[in-house]
């Protein structure tokens, strides 16, 4: 990075945005911002399911696969 284009840049916020006094945050800006409710939207979902999957996975093995956790993870135990 050019060592001018930091020198003004912090210089910039050292003048202007730390002693203008308080800021006013924009709460309505971001209440109407459509990026933010996609935003919103899309963590949900991905927690959503990341926590059905985290959930669901030992029933899946289990009655599906047929596949014993217990026994593999007592298993893989004696081998370390």
């Amino acid at each position: 990075m050019r060592l001018d284009l930091y020198i003004s840049t912090v210089k910039y916020v050292n003048d202007f945005v730390w002693f203008q006094g308080t800021a006013r945050v924009p709460w309505l800006s971001f209440a109407k911002s459509l990026p933010l409710y996609a935003l919103a939207v899309a963590h949900f979902t991905c927690t959503w399911g990341y926590y059905t999957l985290l959930t669901c996975l030992p029933q899946y093995f289990k009655h599906i696969l047929h596949f014993d956790i217990k026994s593999v993870s007592v298993e893989n135990y004696k081998v370390c």
